[in-house]
């Protein structure tokens, strides 16, 4: 059966757009014994050439990386296993939610640790004010991309937007949300005139479109 942690690394040697959404949340500490030395070996090489490495440049990697010998024939075994299972289909959806999943677990995990070692004392940098951020941002981790807009690939659907008679923008008193029939659309600046106040005040909303 196969492990996740070698899914992972055949989803990022061998599947160009998921190791381009997954690599950025992954860290060394989510994987174990080779899966490690493999993860580690993948990120130096990715770093510093800016591209995914070859199975290849892995294995002429490990050769010079000082590892114990049962290390390294593990680290080779495993990576052997990871390219004899390169063809196999992959529903790269069903993979990022699962990576997703595992790093989520893995850094709850880790944060418990260390927030254990903090309270025992074995931690000698960190007190246990530490450990709110160190669980926060564990159960944080999210690969959800939907944040910003690409100037570029982007440009369809903010325009659909911008340009959308239904589109609004909601107001924060609900006064405002029925005067302005739902807020105000994107892209206007509007301003608000009303003579003194009077039982009889009416509101004007001038709207200009930017």
């Amino acid at each position: 059966m196969e492990s996740i942690e070698n899914v992972i690394l055949r989803g990022l040697l061998f599947h160009d757009d998921y190791a381009s959404k997954v690599y950025p949340y992954l860290k060394d500490q989510y994987f174990d014994g080779t899966t490690k030395t493999l993860f580690n070996s993948y990120s130096f090489l990715f770093d510093k050439y800016n591209k995914k490495p070859t199975v290849e440049a892995l294995l002429i990697y490990l050769q010079k990386m000082p590892l114990a010998e049962d290390v390294f024939k593990d680290s080779v075994g495993t990576l052997e296993e990871i390219y004899k299972t390169r063809k196999k289909d992959i529903d790269i959806d069903w993979l990022l939610d699962e990576t997703e999943e595992y790093c989520s677990d893995k850094a709850t995990y880790n944060a418990v640790y260390e927030s254990i070692q903090i309270l025992e004392g074995a931690d000698k940098t960190r007190d246990k004010h530490a450990i709110p951020d160190l669980l926060s941002e564990a159960i944080s981790i999210s690969f959800d991309q939907a944040l910003g807009s690409d100037y570029f690939e982007d440009a369809e659907k903010r325009f659909a937007y911008y340009t959308n008679p239904e589109t609004k923008l909601a107001l924060p008193l609900e006064a405002l949300q029925i005067l302005t029939n739902g807020g105000f659309p994107p892209k206007t600046l509007n301003v608000f005139l009303a003579s003194c106040v009077h039982p009889d005040t009416k509101v004007t909303i001038r709207r200009k479109l930017c």
